[in-house]
């Protein structure tokens, strides 16, 4: 990570660093232009750019630099996104992996969101650094790093997903799918990490070892089970939503009603990650107030 903690030579320029995250966000388009139409990777892309911006703009007030956030971002769309692709090709094909359709359940439940999170969370290795070097609380700079890393994770897995909508329902397909992964449930990753980035930062501030690692465990756990749960209940609700297919088993509609792509999804949506959105908002606050009465 590019930080500059007022030492010569420690870090590089805060240009410097600006200019080598935008150099890595340029690079890591190029890299998705080779296998994606450029309306794919646009339509899967911008509306992650907006939830990022968006929180940018909300942690940039504590203190964090840009080039740290952005490098998160990078991170989990360049890094995470590719290496837990094919730790979860290499483990979905192992015998034992491949057993049928619970073992199947098991693994988009268990295993996958794991190696996700894991993924997307080695970000937070940078965590201390982050933290001492800016004097940001590590609660807040933990959310800010991980929620980066899942939005980054994000706009990369999106476009695999796109593409595979426009082969199987056109362009409305296309643009039904744009709209409920990047707009509806764009932020979901971002959640997903931050509780794990919540957790890393609770564990920076504790002096007992056990009850660190506790924490940070916890964070791991939450993140994981948000995860799953996410794959096992309310991706399913979402897409029969969406789906809106006329029996039980029977091949989607083109193109869901504007009630169900407006109002009912969303607000299904919303009931899953609310909860996990507003804790972590409630942390952020909570880290702020404490900050400002010890000055």
């Amino acid at each position: 990570m590019a930080l500059s903690d007022g030492h010569a030579g420690a870090a590089l320029h805060p240009r410097a660093a600006d200019a080598a995250v935008l150099a890595t966000v340029a690079l890591w388009l190029a890299w998705l232009l080779l296998g994606a139409p450029a309306a794919i990777v646009a339509l899967a892309t911008v509306p992650i750019a907006a939830w990022a911006l968006a929180g940018f703009v909300l942690v940039r007030h504590g203190g964090l630099p840009a080039a740290a956030l952005g490098a998160a971002f990078v991170w989990g769309a360049a890094g995470a996104a590719p290496l837990s692709g094919w730790l979860n090709d290499a483990l979905r094909t192992r015998p034992d992996a491949a057993a049928g359709a619970a073992a199947a359940g098991g693994f988009a439940i268990v295993v996958a969101p794991l190696v996700e999170e894991a993924s997307k969370g080695l970000v937070l290795l940078f965590l201390p650094v982050l933290a001492r070097r800016t004097g940001a609380s590590p609660v807040i700079a933990g959310i800010a790093l991980g929620g980066a890393s899942g939005l980054g994770f994000a706009a990369t897995e999106n476009v695999s997903y796109l593409t595979i909508a426009i082969l199987q329902g056109g362009l409305p397909g296309l643009l039904q799918a744009a709209w409920m992964r990047g707009v509806v449930s764009g932020v979901k990753h971002g959640i997903f990490t931050a509780c794990l980035g919540a957790g890393n930062g609770a564990a920076l501030g504790e002096r007992s070892r056990g009850r660190a690692v506790g924490l940070a465990a916890l964070g791991l756990a939450a993140a994981v089970m948000l995860h799953g749960s996410w794959n096992a209940l309310a991706a399913p609700l979402v897409h029969e939503v969406v789906c809106d297919a006329p029996a039980p088993g029977a091949a989607c509609a083109q193109t869901a009603g504007p009630l169900r792509l407006l109002v009912v999804a969303p607000l299904t949506v919303v009931a899953a990650l609310a909860p996990a959105g507003a804790a972590l908002l409630l942390a952020a606050r909570r880290e702020r107030r404490t900050a400002t009465a010890s000055r």
